[in-house]
């Protein structure tokens, strides 16, 4: 049996503190009835380690999850599949919580009722693991927001959004200032996009996103409808690759897609892992500015076609700026840019070696002359 809410006259804050629950129904420790009224019911479960079919049932209301381990699984003795994790208005997730969701028939979350959202609190580290489903089912289309310094992983078989229905896609989606967000597709859902948002997509300052499809799937990593925008704010790393569909696609409507980055990355084609992305495996364009300062591209677009392009990247910069023809978003499958990773120390005539610090993953080469004839190192 659950604790039973059924109205609230003022704003109602139930924590749930230090406990190990084996869950064994659908509505968790404290349930709260759907009444207009409970829209002020929080429910907070703060470093909770639970395993059971569904720990939260606050559908006007707020649920947050703190520093915990949750499982949702269909619990011994209890006949019932495993189904959503919460059924809620508005979810908040923060400190180092790792979601493991095994249901086959639900997604993780179940949005109700007008006005949801769904946030990663400042600084978190947050995981969640799907096995089959996905990670969002929308009556209405929620606001999603990673806060600033947070780090959220998801792992999902078939996108963060349920279908292709009205609701199902983000109103807003926002990566805050030094936020990453990494998402891997492991399963193939027809015609549906990996991340779907009808407002703006937007990479903050300083923010990481990584968005990978292997899959033999013709579905854009990023479904966009209406007039939305994509928007890369000085990022500082972003990787987009989709083997087999577009990064980007506006299913109605018209959109930009707005780039300002220190370094910008084009790959018509995309090379099977581990080959992607090392030193075999060159961009076709690779576009930054002689003086250092910001690319900055803005490129328009149907649900057909990229209809205009600019750019500050000029022929000094490049022998190929962006363009129509080489920015094209219906044809590339691999985008990266963000802030050079690469820091050199001081050189001299009598150092024996350049030395400096770059990521512990990237690959470098360094090409030099010596008595005219040109050579290079590698590592």
């Amino acid at each position: 049996d659950s604790i039973y809410i059924a109205s609230a006259a003022s704003e109602i804050n139930v924590t749930l503190c230090n406990l190990d629950i084996i869950g064994k129904n659908y509505y968790g420790l404290v349930a709260v009835a759907a009444a207009s009224s409970t829209k002020v019911v929080t429910l907070t479960y703060e470093n909770v380690n639970y395993t059971g079919p569904q720990i939260s049932y606050n559908r006007q209301g707020m649920v947050r999850y703190i520093d915990s381990n949750i499982t949702i699984k269909t619990s011994s003795g209890y006949a019932s599949p495993s189904n959503e994790l919460a059924e809620a208005n508005r979810v908040e997730i923060g400190g180092k919580t790792v979601i493991h969701h095994t249901s086959t028939g639900n997604a993780v979350f179940w949005f109700t009722y007008s006005n949801p959202s769904f946030k990663i609190l400042e600084n978190a580290n947050v995981t969640i693991n799907s096995e089959s489903r996905e990670t969002f089912y929308c009556d209405y289309s929620p606001e999603v927001t990673i806060g600033k310094g947070a780090n959220f992983t998801v792992n999902t078989p078939k996108g963060m959004f349920y279908d292709t229905g009205s609701s199902q896609l983000a109103k807003s989606f926002l990566i805050e200032n030094n936020a990453s967000l990494k998402v891997t597709q492991t399963a193939v859902k027809s015609g549906v996009g990996t991340i779907r948002c009808s407002g703006d997509f937007t990479v903050s300052d300083g923010a990481s996103l990584y968005i990978a499809n292997t899959l033999a799937s013709s579905a854009p990593l990023l479904q966009m409808t209406a007039t939305g925008s994509v928007k890369f704010e000085n990022p500082k790393s972003v990787v987009l690759y989709n083997k087999n569909g577009n990064l980007i696609r506006w299913t109605s409507g018209t959109g930009k897609v707005i780039v300002n980055s220190q370094v910008v990355n084009y790959w018509l084609s995309a090379k099977d892992f581990p080959e992607a992305g090392t030193l075999a495996d060159a961009p076709l364009y690779i576009w930054d500015k002689l003086d250092k300062s910001n690319v900055e591209i803005e490129a328009a677009t149907s649900t057909s076609a990229t209809t205009a392009v600019s750019t500050n990247v000029t022929s000094e910069d490049s022998a190929a700026p962006p363009s129509l023809q080489t920015f094209n978003l219906q044809n590339v499958r691999v985008l990266s840019m963000g802030q050079l990773a690469l820091k050199t120390n001081a050189v001299s005539d009598a150092a024996l070696s350049i030395t400096g610090m770059t990521n512990s993953l990237a690959n470098l080469k360094a090409e030099f002359l010596i008595s005219s004839e040109s050579k290079s190192v590698t590592g």
